[in-house]
């Protein structure tokens, strides 16, 4: 069985620490999509050339698209909500949805897995034999 593709979601604030996770999804052999936090910018605009808030956003559907599962971080507060698009668009896409924390809107009741803590994620995964197939 092939291993999921996984996107991370969260706010671009947080960007360091969902590196960081990436990088455990990558030890266990995992491939993880998203490339925003590679990116040299803030949300509201581009830092020149072919960095604009436009490429940012087709790279990030692309990511999404490429992946299999999204896992969304959430953090109880209603701010930018680039995130949510990025899930709305996975929601319609038909991708496996989880959050990571609490829920902020009624679609992520339409999340097939809700975590408190990434903590908990990394728990249930070393207990997904499909992810070490």
């Amino acid at each position: 069985m092939r291993k999921p593709k996984v996107y991370l979601a969260a706010a671009y604030g947080r960007k360091i620490e969902i590196a960081g996770y990436r990088e455990e999804l990558r030890r266990l052999g995992l491939t993880v999509t998203s490339r925003w936090m590679d990116e040299p910018h803030t949300s509201d605009a581009g830092v020149g050339g072919g960095d604009t808030p436009l490429a940012f956003a087709l790279n990030d559907l692309d990511d999404v698209l490429a992946a299999d599962v999204l896992i969304s971080f959430t953090d109880g507060t209603l701010a930018r909500g680039g995130r949510h698009v990025e899930y709305g668009f996975a929601l319609a896409t038909a991708k496996e949805l989880w959050i990571v924390g609490p829920i902020e809107h009624i679609f992520h009741h339409l999340a097939d897995r809700v975590f408190p803590s990434w903590e908990a994620v990394m728990s249930e995964a070393h207990g997904v034999k499909e992810w070490f197939a």
